[in-house]
């Protein structure tokens, strides 16, 4: 079964349009197992774009502005949304929306089957979502998002050190709450001048002190969600 919801594209412009698409497709969306996240320019605006595949699938444009994400009705449609469908991968592309803690972690709590989260590649980072991934919601008690998270991807070259530093942070957190993150792989592009043994960044081994399973490769192409 293939979905396509493009022609919602112009809907999509109103919060409470993701959950109308949910609800409009709810017997197909426990098939949509893999979701990418992301932010694409419509005039002068970033909105967030959502692309859900597997068995089924849609893609939702245009979704929702800067201001419009932090409103009720659009999160409880993205909630809703998130709810029905069975994601095991994330996808977070270029963050330039979602970037409150508190936003992220409405997000990763919609999300208790995810074993899989992929990052970049960015420009920037978001601290607020790897902080979400194991800060406490007083309005859940000590519940932790994505019970399930067992592997992390990040794509891309990010230096700055405080990324780095909140990503050991997160795999410290989520071990010693007992949801340990099992394998983490660094994905950097190729260039002439790059080759496996000077592009390997120190803080490799930094991981390795919490997560046994850590890869590191340079390729031609970063992967694409299929």
């Amino acid at each position: 079964l293939k979905l396509n919801i493009q022609h919602l594209a112009a809907d999509a412009l109103r919060p409470g349009s993701i959950l109308s698409a949910a609800s409009r497709f709810s017997d197909a969306m426990e098939n949509v197992t893999k979701l990418r996240l992301d932010t694409e320019w419509v005039t002068v605006h970033k909105r967030l774009r959502l692309v859900g595949m597997g068995r089924s699938s849609f893609r939702l444009p245009w979704s929702a502005d800067i201001h419009e994400i932090a409103t009720n009705q659009y999160m409880a449609a993205l909630i809703g949304l998130l709810t029905a469908c069975n994601i095991k991968e994330l996808w977070v592309g270029e963050d330039g929306v979602v970037a409150r803690e508190e936003l992220w972690q409405r997000i990763f709590f919609a999300l208790p089957s995810l074993k899989k989260l992929v990052l970049g590649p960015w420009s920037s980072y978001s601290v607020g979502l790897l902080s979400a991934l194991y800060s406490r919601d007083e309005s859940v008690g000590l519940a932790l998002p994505c019970p399930a998270l067992r592997e992390l991807v990040i794509l891309g070259q990010i230096e700055e050190p405080g990324f780095m530093e909140g990503v050991y942070n997160l795999l410290v957190q989520r071990k010693t709450r007992g949801f340990p993150i099992s394998r983490v792989s660094l994905c950097r592009k190729s260039s002439p001048r790059t080759s496996l043994k000077d592009g390997r960044p120190d803080y490799v081994e930094t991981f390795r002190e919490v997560v046994q399973d850590v890869r590191f490769e340079i390729a031609d192409h970063y992967p694409e969600m299929t």
